[in-house]
């Protein structure tokens, strides 16, 4: 039997503990490793209980630099699981069994249902759950995919080649947008068509997502042993331990649960966390050491003419990998009589992001022109509106004015003015509030966004900040924080419920735009503790933001994002916000933020442990950047270029071959009637 996993330099310590427990419980198995690096780490030679580490460019993939430089370090990993998987099978032709671990799974006790099912069936899968369900496993796969068992047979070599087709061809963070979740969601195809034992033991893969119907039964036996739910626990799944599973934690009194995480910290500790966690990926580089740009990676995936050019872009650097001029986009914002020259100053939420994206794509070498109100400025060539036009004359003004040579346009527009008709040049429209305008190329800010307002039917770009320009505290004040517009569906009037059940002092900021609510309900409750402090812009806004005990966010409506989160949490400031719109998503690294009531909001200001400063602003770098935002951009203004010029290729096929063809005049009256 083989027991495998996949890991990068910076996760071979969390590898070395699998490893030995995976060896302690099945001291026969033979244990390989999968390193994905360009040669072998130092830690990764001589590594006890592993029996072989392959590096990923020995799996036998075709144009194997290619393959790499497409993909970032999660696509990599994930693309290259069924690719390893074949591997193994080759290269250890008397083994008949495989099973894959996550790097991250600690062995408890033998796999003795899996290797029974695996007499009978030629693949194992674990569900999340065995008892019931969420939503989010339609979006991630009813499987979870760190822990499956294979047998060798013409079923399993079938399915490798289908799965590992469908993850080379899709496993881009892109196309999570269209509910394709990397590797994961294709297994919930799988058992249609190949030979796939389900196995409902709740024993294997308890993870942080499942321990709603684990957490509570986890037992620890005078042996040693644990069981959970009655039944032996055979691995655990430590899958974000730093952090969704240290908050899941907080719900269950569990002591042996307790006693699992700190056994598995120390071990983590014990086999070099520290000394690995900030290894660099070596993937991430080009062979002279430089750093990948962000965002060349997506151009050359999509560029055939770089690809062409460069068979190892590792030997390349950044300015050889970038297409000057290819690229050339037209960013238009809306010039609504509200409308905010950019940068904006006091207010503005849709204009800050536009104008973060417009400075990140000009830093990647591409040519943008923005459309923006007049007195706006930006590194990208600005066009300003004249003083006089209407939103409703966007579309006239860009049609007249476009400079020659832009071959991509994206909409920002409220009224989606120029991607509700059909332009001359392919168009995407980004959605910044609630609201459908029927544009082709929809792009939206959030997922519920998607689902509740776009039927599902486009994309979906989380907001994104440049955390550079955010103040970071560690010190934080007594006062509580509003920061946003003065409206009802904003939740002022909860914030200032939440300050006076608590007695807290709240400060309110924000631009008042319902005089009618700020004079007959908030101002009759300004007191000692509750103050109206204005709208609010630069260096008082950052003061604000990184000093704020807490930032609520009891917003009442579907709001598609909430950009005043992100910049509390890059500040090191916590956020308490309602379950509404786009919140359990912006908030999906801390759950605990997330309140139901002003009663729980109220509670949780007095007595929730809070997460720490640097945990937030860690979570927003690696989650809500503009770098991030703007990667997920480029791989959209691709596909939408790209399909484009197909849609065009075969309108023109299509008048050549397949319209009806033109009779000429002395034949008319001979020609046959028309069906």
């Amino acid at each position: 039997m083989i027991i495998c996993t996949m890991t990068t330099a910076s996760y071979l310590h969390r590898a070395k503990i699998m490893a030995r427990s995976a060896k302690q419980h099945h001291p026969d198995a033979v244990i390989v490793v999968c390193l994905v690096e360009k040669s072998m780490h130092p830690a990764a030679r001589n590594v006890p209980h592993v029996d072989h580490i392959v590096l990923a460019k020995d799996l036998g993939i075709p144009e194997f630099p290619k393959f790499m430089f497409k993909r970032n370090v999660h696509e990599a990993a994930y693309a290259l699981k069924a690719h390893c998987l074949s591997y193994l099978f080759q290269l250890y032709p008397q083994e008949n069994q495989l099973i894959y671990l996550d790097t991250d799974i600690l062995v408890l006790g033998p796999f003795e249902e899996v290797l029974q099912a695996l007499q009978t069936h030629s693949i194992v899968l674990t569900p999340h759950e065995v008892s019931g369900t969420k939503e989010g496993y339609l979006f991630h796969g009813v499987f979870n995919t760190g822990f499956c068992a294979l047998r060798r047979s013409d079923n399993t070599s079938r399915f490798l080649e289908w799965w590992r087709s469908r993850v080379d061809r899709y496993g881009y963070d892109e196309y999570k947008a269209q509910q394709l979740f990397y590797e994961q969601t294709w297994m919930n195809l799988a058992a249609c068509f190949f030979d796939v034992h389900i196995l409902h033991h709740a024993g294997y893969n308890v993870a942080y997502w499942n321990l709603n119907e684990r957490g509570h039964s986890l037992q620890r036996l005078p042996d040693r042993t644990y069981r959970v739910l009655g039944l032996p626990l055979r691995c655990f799944h430590f899958s974000n331990v730093s952090v969704g599973l240290r908050t899941a934690l907080k719900k269950y009194s569990s002591k042996a649960l307790h006693q699992l995480y700190r056994l598995y910290v120390a071990e983590l500790r014990r086999m070099g966390e520290f000394k690995l966690k900030r290894t660099r990926w070596s993937y991430n580089h080009y062979s002279n050491g430089a750093l990948i740009g962000q965002g060349i990676r997506v151009s050359y995936r999509y560029s055939e003419k770089l690809q062409k050019e460069h068979s190892d872009p590792f030997e390349q650097t950044n300015q050889g990998m970038v297409q000057k001029g290819v690229l050339r986009v037209a960013q238009i914002i809306s010039n609504a009589p509200a409308a905010y020259p950019l940068p904006p100053v006091n207010q503005g939420g849709t204009e800050k992001v536009v104008y973060e994206l417009t400075e990140e794509l000009v830093r990647r070498g591409i040519e943008v022109y923005l459309y923006a109100a007049r007195g706006s400025s930006s590194h990208a060539k600005t066009i300003w509106y004249p003083t006089h036009l209407k939103e409703a004359g966007i579309r006239r003004f860009v049609a007249r004015t476009l400079p020659k040579g832009v071959n991509l346009v994206h909409d920002h527009t409220f009224s989606s003015a120029i991607a509700r008709r059909r332009f001359k040049v392919p168009t995407l429209c980004t959605q910044h509030i609630v609201r459908n305008n029927g544009a082709k190329n929809s792009v939206y800010v959030s997922k519920r966004a998607l689902q509740i307002v776009g039927k599902n039917k486009g994309d979906f770009v989380y907001n994104g900040i440049n955390i550079n320009e955010y103040e970071f505290s560690a010190k934080k004040g007594d006062y509580l924080l509003f920061m946003g517009r003065i409206v009802k569906e904003k939740g002022i009037l909860k914030a200032i419920e939440v300050a006076e059940k608590t007695g807290l002092k709240l400060l309110i900021a924000g631009p008042i735009k319902d005089h009618g609510l700020f004079e007959r309900e908030i101002k009759p409750r300004l007191q000692s503790n509750i103050e109206y402090v204005g709208a609010v812009g630069g260096a008082h806004k950052q003061h604000l933001l990184k000093h704020a005990r807490c930032l609520l966010f009891p917003s009442l409506w579907e709001e598609p994002f909430g950009l005043v989160m992100i910049e509390a949490m890059a500040c090191g400031t916590p956020v308490l916000a309602l379950r509404n719109g786009s919140v359990p998503e912006v908030l999906g690294g801390f759950p605990n933020l997330i309140c139901d009531s002003m009663e729980e909001m109220a509670r949780k200001v007095l007595s929730e442990p809070l997460p720490s400063p640097e945990k937030l602003r860690s979570y927003v770098e690696s989650h809500f950047t503009n770098l991030i935002m703007t990667d997920r951009y480029l791989e959209i203004y691709h596909r939408v270029r790209s399909q484009s010029g197909r849609s065009k290729r075969a309108g023109r096929r299509k008048g050549r071959n397949g319209g009806r063809a033109k009779i000429p005049r002395r034949l008319r009256r001979n020609a046959p009637a028309r069906a």
